[in-house]
């Protein structure tokens, strides 16, 4: 094994995070989160109510999916299509662990937790770029 293959073996999901989580409430219609999408240039947005806490996540397959099946995007809302049953991964998991758990839940976007808080979100084009060397340390 390479000195870099060895390198990315033990690098952490943690050293993916760039910046906080973006949230949306779940009242938020699907046109705001895909403006919030588009403007902050991410593939998914976490679901928040300020008195409950985090509900799920939404992401641009979601979107897709709803106006695919004749959604109005100014009346369906993050709740009505969000993924409730949210996967999450330690920060201290290594890039093989995130990219199996990934694979095998089929998942682009994943929550990254420290100690029980969500700390960002990595998607499979982070992973893709490291893996390709485009993303800094």
């Amino acid at each position: 094994m390479s000195d870099a293959t060895a390198e990315l073996r033990d690098r952490r999901v943690g050293s993916l995070i760039r910046r906080p989580p973006v949230y949306v409430r779940p009242d938020a219609s699907l046109r705001t989160v895909a403006e919030v999408l588009d403007e902050e240039q991410i593939g998914a947005v976490l679901v928040r109510d300020p008195e409950i806490g985090l509900e799920g996540i939404v992401s641009e397959r979601d979107l897709v999916r709803s106006l695919a099946d004749g959604g109005d995007p100014d009346q369906e809302r993050a709740r009505d299509v969000m993924t409730q049953e949210l996967e999450t991964i330690s920060c201290e998991a290594t890039l093989p662990e995130l990219a199996g758990a990934m694979v095998s839940d089929d998942i682009r976007h994943l929550p990254v937790e420290r100690e029980g808080e969500i700390v960002g979100v990595v998607s499979s084009r982070e992973l893709a770029r490291v893996l390709a060397g485009d993303l800094p340390d």
